[in-house]
C-alpha cells in the first residue's frame, strides 16, 4: 500500500514519462522517466528521397522545439539545372545542375553533309550565345540563312523539289 493507504497504479514505463521526472506504476514506485525532452532543441529534419524516423522524444508543438522542412517533390535532374545552381526535387535536397551555361560562348556549327548535333547546353538566343553559319546550296549557288531552332531545320527555297542537295561549308 502507498502513501496514506492508496496503492500505486497505472501502465505508464520509464520510456512514456519525460526525464528527471519520477513516478510510480503497477509494478513499482520511484521510477525515473527516460523520455527526452525536446522542447526548445532546434530539431531540424531534411526530407530525402528516404525515409527518416523523428527522433524520439518529446516535442511541445513549438516551432523552436523542432520542424520538419517541406518535402522536395519535382522531377528534375542534374542535367536539367543550370551549372552551378543547386535545386531540390524528389532525387533530393541540395543537388547541384550539371546543364553547361552556353551563354555569350560564340558557338557556330557549321553546315556539312552529315547531321551535326547542337552542343548540349543552354542558349540565350542571342547571336553571341551561338548560330549556324548561312549554307551554301552547290548545286544552285543560292545561300540560304538558317535559324537555329531546337529542331534544327532547314527551309529549302521553293523550286528545288525533288532535288539532291549537298550542303558544303
Amino acid at each position: 500500500m502507498g502513501f496514506f493507504g492508496v496503492g500505486a497504479t497505472g501502465n505508464a514505463t520509464e520510456e512514456d514519462v519525460l526525464s528527471p521526472y519520477t513516478f510510480s506504476n503497477s509494478q513499482a514506485t520511484g521510477l525515473t522517466g527516460t523520455m527526452i525532452n525536446r522542447v526548445g532543441s532546434n530539431t531540424v529534419i531534411t526530407p530525402t528521397s528516404t525515409s527518416i524516423p523523428v527522433p524520439q522524444g518529446y516535442y511541445g508543438g513549438a516551432i523552436t522545439d523542432g520542424m520538419v522542412l517541406p518535402g522536395a517533390t519535382g522531377n528534375a535532374t542534374a542535367e536539367d539545372v543550370l551549372s552551378p545552381y543547386t535545386f531540390s526535387s524528389s532525387q533530393g535536397t541540395g543537388l547541384t545542375g550539371t546543364m553547361i551555361n552556353r551563354v555569350g560562348s560564340n558557338t557556330v556549327i557549321t553546315p556539312t553533309n552529315v547531321n551535326i548535333p547542337v552542343p548540349q547546353g543552354y542558349y540565350g538566343g542571342a547571336i553571341t550565345d551561338g548560330m549556324v553559319q548561312s549554307v551554301y546550296f552547290a548545286k544552285t549557288g543560292l545561300v540560304v540563312q538558317v535559324k537555329y531552332n531546337s529542331n534544327l531545320n532547314i527551309s529549302l527555297p521553293s523550286g528545288l523539289i525533288n532535288t539532291s542537295l549537298t550542303l558544303v561549308s
